[in-house]
């Protein structure tokens, strides 16, 4: 087995013998919109809700203060198999972007700066992972460390351009004593930091999740 085919993952139901040419006409159709048949659109708000439900119940370990400022590293590394069997279901280019877009309007309704985040940082992801005809291993995991990127987007970014602000908002919210250790444990120099963990998390959250997928999905036909 070439380096190629081990780096990538192949459908259970197509033959190997019609693998390479369904390889050619994927990475056409995925770079059209148009492409996203109503299954698909279906898929994505499914897998959207798997995602931000998933994403829900580590953020409310956030509110454990000494906790809040790794609640991004967390979903990096343990809410990304729904982001690949996205995409590696549907394999058209725009999954990607519209699951990044509905999660930040969902989460906009509170964090406002959370909707161009993750519209931005799921066109990344999509471009990424569309490189790899949406196959690709690696870019399959690079295309989750940059959509985990979107949350820090939300309160982490505020927290570094209008700290006394947002500080005194979580003040009001969760009390000083939690303010205080979030702000502890955020100093500025983490702006540029927590951005390069959060991608990396997510990468090696792919990763993880690749190996999940493949022990239970892709051996079962699912993927």
């Amino acid at each position: 087995m070439n380096n190629t085919t081990s780096n990538t993952i192949t459908p259970s139901h197509v033959p190997s013998s019609h693998a390479a040419s369904n390889d050619a006409a994927q990475v056409s159709e995925s770079k059209h919109w148009k492409n996203l048949q109503p299954k698909d659109w279906i898929g994505v708000g499914v897998y959207a809700v798997v995602y931000f439900v998933l994403v829900y119940a580590f953020g409310t370990i956030g509110y454990i203060p000494f906790v809040y400022p790794f609640c991004g590293l967390l979903y990096g590394l343990f809410c990304q198999i729904p982001v690949l069997l996205l995409a590696t279901k549907v394999r058209h280019f725009g999954a990607l972007t519209l699951l990044g877009t509905l999660c930040g309007l969902v989460s906009g309704l509170e964090l406002p700066s959370t909707i161009p985040a993750g519209i931005i940082c799921g066109l990344l992801a999509d471009l990424i992972a569309m490189r790899g005809s949406y196959r690709n291993k690696t870019t399959l995991m690079l295309s989750t460390g940059m959509l985990n990127l979107m949350w820090f987007g939300g309160s982490y970014i505020l927290i570094y351009m209008n700290r006394s602000s947002m500080l005194g908002q979580i003040s009001q919210g969760y009390g000083a004593d939690y303010a205080n250790t979030v702000s502890a444990l955020l100093p500025q120099w983490t702006a540029v930091a927590l951005p390069i963990a959060m991608f990396i998390a997510g990468c090696i959250g792919g990763w993880l999740a690749l190996k999940v997928m493949r022990k239970h999905f892709e051996r079962a036909g699912l993927v």
